[in-house]
């Protein structure tokens, strides 16, 4: 059986293990935070990058990126039915 000063010894062990994770815990919050803001920010940026590339897509005719792609692409690396090939 344990004695009252090893119970009370055992006790402020277990305090002392809580507040050292609740550090962690707040340091992991902390760094939750940072990414959260970091996602929104990348995600910001994603949403300004698309729409200027919606805009330079009307601005050449096409009607979206994947357009554009497939133009810039070989006859006959492009989507679509084969070309047929000049003889």
């Amino acid at each position: 059986s344990c004695t009252q000063a090893d119970l009370v010894e055992r006790l402020r062990e277990l305090q002392e293990s809580a507040a050292e994770k609740d550090k962690l815990i707040q340091a992991d919050c902390v760094r939750i935070q940072e990414l959260q803001d970091r996602v929104r920010l990348l995600q910001q940026e994603k949403a300004a990058v698309l729409c200027d590339i919606k805009d330079i897509c009307a601005q050449l005719g096409y009607s979206d990126l994947e357009t554009l792609e497939d133009e810039s692409q070989p006859p006959e690396l492009r989507p679509g039915p084969p070309q047929k090939q000049a003889r």
